[in-house]
């Protein structure tokens, strides 16, 4: 099983030091893209969404986690707050 990080590309670069994947995903098709390319994987077992990217298309983010099969996704709080 692996993690994947979509999101901003502070966190991408932050989560790639402990050496996690991801992909920067700054608008709404980067996340679409991002999503698809996370679901053809079929290792992925946690996808790590920014709250940024997460807002970006939220009925998208629903879609992915309602698909068979789909990995863990855990959308992480915004930086500077606490969950």
């Amino acid at each position: 099983m692996k993690a994947v990080v979509l999101g901003r590309e502070v966190d991408v670069r932050g989560f790639a030091l402990a050496g996690v994947d991801g992909l920067v995903c700054e608008d709404a098709g980067a996340l679409a893209g991002g999503l698809r390319v996370t679901a053809a994987d079929h290792e992925v077992g946690l996808l790590l969404l920014s709250a940024e990217a997460a807002a970006l298309d939220p009925a998208a983010v629903t879609r992915f986690r309602r698909r068979p099969g789909a990995p863990l996704v855990l959308v992480l709080p915004p930086v500077g707050e606490a969950a």
